[in-house]
Parts: structure tokens; sequence; C-alpha cells
């Protein structure tokens, strides 16, 4: 009895599971009862930006974590630098959504770095101490600290010019000091070393203009670019320099030679920032420290400088504004006129022209030339100038020259009107005359400048037709400003 009861249990039990089992088969066959969803996690989209960084600038590298899944799925994102793990992050991707991911990288030496995130790889490139491309309106103002004073320097590239055959930056500088004459100027600078191959300075002294230009021929021995430590280079130089003081021009030149060593990198803290620096020495012929700088990438130039003699001078970083991909305009291209220049070293004179002009010597007189543009209306030139040079056996006064050549030229010339007559107190003191003429009813606008130098009298004169006043009346004047007087 007790063991029918227990077969029959057995066959029940056995029954119902096959009973259960054929429910479940039709409800599946019957698309009654269905799979649960699932998650589906894809990653794509890859970014690496920039490409191409500086050494201590950020690399963003983002994905898009894709879920094509029917039920929010948990994601484990992690990012290796060159096989290493540099980042991981625990997502939550709702059920058919995109979620976006990123992750900085900041490399702190050169090379290149792979980066891979779900199956997926990039590439970046970081780079240190290279040359760095200037790009016109970048900017950098330095407060600079000499012995107790202290002055403010600015430099902005202005364009490119072209100077014996090589196409060379041209940067202008702004100085405000109390000590230094020169308040601007430009310097061209070699594009490949960024060292300036001429500088021209401009400033006024009691109201009266001095100048300065320097051509340097450089012989460089070694690379100073990438900045590498423990790099060395050699820089030697001769410098040629015309230097004016109003009418005063004198010539000078100069050798020098300095070695540079890049010593190490330090941070240096600035007003506006710390920047990360490659440490530059620099040595005289003897060996002694005369200078130090302190080179960033992120500006292109010296955050510090140090220059070490009898007094101590610090250049230090107050301001700067950089572009480090190139703009969307080129740098423009400045013209800069070709001059001719003329140094009658017999008379004690130097000046200089257009090119296109024409100059022409007096056979009769020693020490005159005369300097024109082309032919204009009714046989005049359009601009014409003249440098006489009279020798004398007694010393004049300036004043009574001044006044006899007045008197002279009146008596001479019924059309001559003097618009001004100027005694600039210089050094070599000189009287600078404007007037009007005509000459066969052809309007003339005209300047002379007169000088006296021991037993020497200078008299420039020069005039331009009225009616291309405006055409050549600036270059008149260039070429009047021009002249100088060696001392």
């Amino acid at each position: 009895m007790t063991r029918r009861k227990m077969t029959r249990r057995k066959k029940k039990g056995f029954l119902g599971l096959v009973i259960g089992l054929s429910v479940v088969l039709f409800l599946v066959v019957s698309g009654v009862l269905v799979a649960l969803p699932k998650a589906e996690i894809q990653v794509s989209n890859l970014v690496v930006e920039p490409r191409k960084v500086l050494v201590g600038d950020p690399v963003v590298v983002s994905a898009d974590i894709k879920n094509t899944g029917g039920r929010t799925g948990d994601y484990q994102a992690t990012l290796t630098v060159n096989g290493d793990v540099q980042e991981t992050r625990n997502l939550e991707v709702s059920a058919e959504s995109v979620q976006s991911v990123s992750f900085t990288v900041t490399p702190m030496s050169s090379g290149e770095y792979r980066v891979a995130l779900g199956g997926l790889t990039g590439i970046f490139v970081a780079e240190e101490g290279i040359l760095p491309s200037l790009y016109g309106g970048d900017l950098w103002t330095y407060t600079v600290r000499r012995g107790g004073e202290e002055s403010e320097v600015s430099y902005e590239v202005r364009g490119e010019t072209t100077m014996e055959g090589e196409v060379v930056y041209v940067i202008d500088f702004t100085w405000e000091s109390p000590l230094d004459p020169f308040d601007r100027g430009s310097s061209f600078v070699d594009k490949g070393t960024l060292y300036p191959i001429e500088e021209e300075h401009s400033g006024t002294v009691d109201n009266i203009l001095v100048s300065e230009e320097i051509v340097v021929n450089r012989l460089i021995a070694g690379s100073p670019w990438p900045l590498v430590i423990g790099n060395e280079w050699t820089v030697s130089w001769s410098e040629n320099s015309t230097s004016r003081n109003g009418l005063v021009v004198a010539n000078g030149e100069s050798q020098s030679s300095r070695t540079f060593t890049v010593e190490g990198k330090e941070e240096v803290t600035t007003a506006v920032g710390d920047f990360r620096c490659f440490k530059v020495v620099e040595l005289d012929e003897t060996g002694n420290v005369v200078g130090a700088s302190w080179y960033s990438d992120k500006i292109k130039r010296e955050v510090r400088r140090e220059v070490v003699g009898d007094i101590l001078v610090v250049y230090e970083l107050a301001s700067y504004k950089v572009s480090a991909t190139p703009p969307e305009t080129p740098l423009p291209q400045i013209d800069i006129p070709s001059v001719t220049e003329y140094d009658n070293s017999a008379s004690g004179y130097t000046i200089s022209y257009p090119e296109g002009w024409e100059l022409v010597l007096d056979e009769e007189e020693a020490g005159t030339i005369y300097i024109f543009t082309s032919t204009g209306a009714e046989g005049l030139r359009l601009a014409w100038l003249n440098v006489e040079v009279v020798s004398i056996e007694d010393a004049l006064v300036l004043d009574e020259v001044q006044q006899e050549i007045l008197e002279a030229t009146e008596q001479t010339d019924p059309n001559f009107e003097l618009v001004s007559s100027i005694k600039v107190a210089a050094e070599l003191p000189w009287y600078q005359l404007e007037w009007n003429s005509s000459l066969d009813e052809v309007k003339l606008k005209g300047e002379t400048i007169v000088a006296v130098k021991g037993q020497q009298l200078f008299v420039v004169t020069g005039w331009v037709q009225a009616a291309y006043s405006n055409e050549y009346g600036s270059a008149l004047e260039g070429v009047i400003d021009s002249f100088g007087i060696h001392p």
C-alpha cells in the first residue's frame, strides 16, 4: 500500500514537470514568453586633442560610450598611456543612449605618447625647447629693474620682410626708461635662430633726435634649438653701428663672443603666473658669467633675464599675449624701401636717398652733390636736393651766416617766402628753414639746413614741386633728415 502510493506520487511529480516544461516551451514558441533585456556597451569616436603639444600643456582624450541594449549597464572606462593605466572611470549608461567620457593627460617630458581606451588607440607628441614660430600680434612686456630704477619695455611681432634675400621677423619695441634715450625701435630677427641681424633705435634728448642703426654679422658654433640640458653653443659677432645725435653722425665697430649653456630646468614664478623654464647661462670670453635667462615654451621667449655687470639688470615678464597656432591670415609683408648710402669722407658728411633717385657730383665744387627724382613738369625735377660744403678761413658765427644766406636769397629770388626759421641748439647747432617759392610759375615747397663746423659751412637745400608734395614730400624730408656731419 505504501509503495503504491509512493509510486503514484513519483509518477505524478514527473508528469507535472513534463507538463510544466511543455507549457514553457509552448509559451516561448508562441512568443508569449521572451528573453529579458540586457545592456550592450560599445566604445567609439576616440578623439585626442591636440595631437602636438608643448611639455606641461594638457591633452584631452575623449570617447563616446554607447549602450545599444535595452537596459542600463555599467562600464569601466580605463585610459592607458604607453601601456600604463592613467585613470579609471565607472560609468552607468542608460539604455539606448550615448555618454561621453574625457580624460586629461599632461606630458612632463618630450616624446611620442600612445593612448588606449576601450580597444581604441591614438597618439600625440609632446615637444619642448623647440624653435618657436612667431605670429603677428605676439606681444611681451617686461619690467626692467636696474639699480634703483624701474622701467618697462614691450616687444610686438609686426610682420615679415626680406633682407639680403632672407625672410626675417620684424619686431617693434617701445621702451619707457628714464636712463635710455632710445624709446622705440625695430629688430630684424633671423627666423632660424631668433637672433637679430639688424636693429634700429631712436628717441629724443632735449628735443633732439637721436638714433642708432646696428648691423650684426653673426657666427654660431653649435645649435641652440632644441634646448636640451647640457647643450652648449658659442655665438661670435661683429657690430657695425651708426649713431646720430642731431646732425652729428658717428660710426663704430665692436666684436664680441659668448658661450651659452643649458644648465637645467626650473620653475619661475612671476606676477602673471608660474612657468616651467630652461635656464640658459651666458659666459664671456674669459668664462665669467655675464647673464642668465629662463626660457619658456609657453610664451616663446624668456620669462626672466639677468644681465650681470657693474649693476645687475633684471627683466621680468609683466604681461604677454601669444598664439599657439597660426592665425587665419599670415604675417603681413612689410615693405622697407631700399636706400643708397653716400659717405663723403673728404668733406665730412653722409646722406642717404631712395632707390631710383639719382646722385650727381659737382665736378667744379668739391663736396657739392645733387640728388633728384626723374624729370617732371616743364623740365623741372619733381624733387631736388643739393649739398654744398664751403671751406672758410676764419670761424663763422652760425647766426650771422644764416642771416646772410636769407638776405642773399631774398635778393636773388623775388618769389622767395620764408615760412619758418628755427635754430636747433644741439651739440652741433644748426638752422632749419622752411620756405616757399616758384620757378617758371611752378610752385615749390622747400627746406634748408645751415650748419657750421670748424672751418666748414654746410648748406643742404631741398625742394619739391607743390603739386607733387604728397607723393615725394616725405621721401625728400627723409633725405634731408639723413644728412649727418662726422665729428
